[in-house]
């Protein structure tokens, strides 16, 4: 089947490159506890108000 695709077979697969996000409004992973409190509380203020 590879060899119809005119590809050459693979036995290790290829690894995927690691996913990074740096959008501003999700990468939440950098922000202090505090920070996501904050972000968490102006959301809610938005939602609920």
């Amino acid at each position: 089947m590879f060899q119809r695709m005119g590809r050459a077979r693979q036995t290790i697969p290829v690894p995927i490159q690691e996913l990074v996000n740096n959008h501003p409004m999700t990468s939440l992973t950098a922000r202090t506890e505090t920070e996501l409190c904050d972000e968490f509380i102006s959301f809610a203020r938005v939602i609920f108000i």
